[in-house]
């Protein structure tokens, strides 16, 4: 086995696939095929399920993708130990992904605060105003609900999470029922068939931001291509026009 053949072989082992460890060593290829393992975030789950993939089938229809969804943390970890080929995720603004990734910034967004107007939640808002009503959240394991909370208790506030939901299309239903304060990005938002039921809810001195990351390993190889595909579709479907764009 010669130092090429010997190399391919551990970029294999280690990234766990052909099209991993082609991207890692940068070969070039024709039409590309083989996998592409991307993870999304659920709160841009919305919008990357739609735009962009519709963009990937398009352009690399030899491509097979396998989508996962997680956290911002998790999917870090994973496309850090070459489990995921690139992460489609959100961090607190300020908040910056590892230095060994490759980060390419789509931006910043407000995350929307909405409620019933049933729920009587002042208009604006104040901190200690917000943290008297209850909020309906992702499940426990979500950055930006960590950072709520830290939000909160560094004001010694109480944060009371009322209900735990996944989707957000279920998460928007039960605010429109008026059972509690609910958070979303401004394209799930536009959507969302409950945004004639629901306000937004401004705060006087709490303006939750998130920016939007692609993450994958350097180099990106022969999958440059596919991420920058779904990358641009992304951006577009996150550039929403109004008041809500940061």
């Amino acid at each position: 086995m010669n130092i090429p053949d010997l190399e391919a072989f551990v970029a294999v082992v280690e990234t766990g696939s052909i099209v991993g460890a082609s991207a890692r060593l940068n070969l070039p290829d024709g039409e590309v095929r083989g996998e592409f393992r991307l993870g999304v975030m659920p709160y841009l789950s919305e919008a990357a399920l739609s735009v962009p993939l519709d963009r990937l089938r398009a352009e690399f229809p030899q491509l097979t993708l396998r989508v996962t969804s997680g956290w911002s943390v998790r999917l870090v970890d994973q496309v850090t130990r070459s489990e995921l080929d690139a992460a489609a995720l959100c961090l607190p603004d300020g908040i910056s992904p590892p230095e060994d990734l490759v980060g390419e910034d789509l931006g910043t967004q407000r995350v929307l605060l909405v409620a019933a107007p049933s729920l009587g939640v002042p208009k604006p808002a104040s901190l200690a105003e917000l943290s008297r009503f209850p909020w309906i959240m992702n499940e426990s394991g979500c950055g930006f609900r960590a950072y709520l909370r830290q939000r909160f208790e560094a004001e010694r506030l109480p944060f009371q999470v009322a209900i735990e939901a996944l989707s957000a299309d279920l998460r928007m239903s039960l605010v429109a029922r008026g059972l509690g304060i609910g958070i979303l990005t401004p394209s799930a938002f536009a959507d969302s068939r409950w945004r004639d039921a629901v306000e937004v809810v401004e705060a006087v001195d709490f303006q939750p931001r998130v920016r939007a990351w692609m993450l994958h390993r350097p180099p990106a190889g022969r999958l440059a291509q596919p991420i920058a595909a779904f990358r641009d579709g992304l951006a577009q479907a996150l550039a929403l026009p109004g008041p809500f764009l940061a």
